[in-house]
Formats: structure tokens, sequence, C-alpha cells
């Protein structure tokens, strides 16, 4: 596990890289929807959505669906610790494993 959590708080370093971390203490959230991916293409492409479902996995195009799940993307990273905080929080959890 301590080699994981390192790995992960080595990656945020990378440029391309934002990892942060949900905490419990936000409750519910849209997390609890599910995962999902938001593709953006290059124009003049739309964005298309993924998410996956007990048993299967949905893509989606419509506008109205890639709006909501951008929203919900949106929110989540809002209620999500900065990336600072959460590699912090990753860093300290790897140094308590001996």
């Amino acid at each position: 596990m301590r080699n994981q959590l390192r790995r992960l708080a080595d990656e945020a370093e990378a440029p391309h890289v934002t990892i942060q971390v949900l905490p419990k203490s936000v409750g519910a959230s849209p997390a609890l929807e599910g995962p999902f991916t938001i593709f953006t293409l290059p124009d003049p492409m739309p964005d298309i959505g993924y998410t996956d479902g007990p048993g299967r996995g949905v893509y989606f195009e419509d506008r109205n669906d890639v709006r909501r799940f951008t929203l919900r993307f949106g929110v989540l990273s809002s209620q999500a610790l900065s990336q600072a905080a959460s590699v912090k929080l990753i860093t300290d959890a790897a140094n308590s494993y001996a």
C-alpha cells in the first residue's frame, strides 16, 4: 500500500495529472452515482461521455447528458481537497505504513 500511495503522489507532479481526494466529511456527493468519463474531442466533434453501471457501460452523446456530467465533475472538483492538500494527505498516509 505504501508504494502505491507514493506512486500516486509522484504522479501528481506531472503537468498533465491532477489528483484530488474527496474526503468523507463531504458526505453524500455526486460521486455516489458512479464513475464516469468525459471525452473532449477536437472541433468540430462534440464532447461525449461514458459511464459504468452494473453489468454494462454506456456512451452518451446528448448535449444535456454531457452537460449534466460536466456539472457533476465541477461539483466533485469543488468539494475535493486541493491537489496540494490531497498529495499531502496521500504522502502522510504512505508514511503511516512502516
